[in-house]
């Protein structure tokens, strides 16, 4: 009983994202799982969910980085990191990593939801439609996609790029074996995070962001938005259909409690955003309602880990 309690107010630090739900099944559970934050009766923040926010970026708060509980200051294997391309190792004789399911497929409903540390977007699909992520480092496992987040600037830092980096894209994938993101958060191959890293360019075509007018609807925080009709696919919000090299590597979530359950695939490549729709993400509001200047965890120790390099992507169109 003891050890049920203590897990459950463990649990209770982590912040929860949407997750992708059948429009036939929407449960009214109340999630508290990493970088996962949603009610998905109400879509809203409420006076229940409020404590599972209280953390900052600021590392001079009582609530900073420092100060994270779980494994945020004393795991082993964290999130996010520096990584060499060069250093890595080739794994390039492996299975190509896939992308199949509903990646081109209209989901019903966008939501996009501003829970004072950044904004996060779900989808709602028909006929259980949902895309899916295998193969590559996620060997023969299958992952559901479940939401995508954005911090800035960036979090990853490829080594030959770090100084450029400003804005990452994550695409929260849970284990599809464990059956939802809760139950998939704290199992060591729960959760696979597809990372995109951008550029302020202005001198090359910006990639599209179809989600971006959605944001402007949830610039203040415990806010949130449904679009019904101008919805967009997985792929459009990757923006391209081709994936350059990317490395992957075990870590863990970037916030609390920054659980070390995440097969990371970062792709190592900057794409280009014009500096005006760079001013359209730092226009989000924090729980305070001041413009959130950051939301981007510090670079965390590798210790002993290996990264790996890979350069096959299938795509797999329903």
């Amino acid at each position: 009983m003891i050890q049920s309690v203590a897990k459950s107010l463990a649990l209770t630090y982590l912040i929860v994202s949407f997750t992708v739900i059948n429009a036939q099944n929407v449960s009214s559970r109340f999630s508290h799982y990493g970088e996962l934050h949603y009610r998905l009766d109400q879509r809203v923040i409420t006076d229940e969910s409020r404590p599972y926010l209280e953390f900052t970026y600021d590392e001079d708060s009582p609530n900073g980085p420092s100060y994270w509980p779980g494994d945020c200051n004393f795991g082993y294997r964290q999130s996010p990191i520096v990584y060499d391309q060069v250093a890595a190792v080739s794994a390039l004789d492996r299975d190509p990593l896939v992308m199949k399911g509903a990646y081109n497929v209209l989901p019903t409903e966008v939501h996009v939801i501003n829970n004072g540390h950044g904004a996060t977007y779900s989808f709602v699909f028909r006929d259980n439609a949902i895309p899916q992520i295998t193969g590559g480092p996620l060997n023969k496992e299958v992952y559901n996609f479940a939401s995508f987040h954005f911090h800035y600037p960036c979090e990853h830092l490829p080594q030959k790029h770090k100084n450029n980096c400003k804005l990452e894209l994550h695409f929260v994938h849970y284990n599809a074996k464990y059956g939802s993101v809760e139950e998939a958060t704290n199992k060591l191959d729960g959760l696979a995070v597809v990372g995109l890293m951008y550029e302020e360019n202005n001198n090359i075509a910006s990639i599209k962001f179809p989600y971006l007018k959605m944001l402007q609807h949830v610039y203040q925080p415990n806010t949130d938005y449904t679009e019904r009709k101008n919805v967009f696919t997985y792929a459009d919000a990757l923006g391209f259909t081709e994936f350059p090299l990317f490395v992957s590597y075990n870590g863990g979530l970037t916030t609390p409690e920054c659980t070390e359950t995440v097969i990371w695939i970062v792709v190592d490549n900057l794409f280009p955003v014009s500096c005006s729709k760079l001013e359209q993400f730092y226009r989000i509001h924090d729980s305070h309602g001041e413009r959130l200047k950051r939301n981007n965890r510090p670079i965390q120790p590798l210790n002993d880990r290996i990264t790996h390099m890979y350069n096959d992507v299938k795509w797999v169109w329903n």
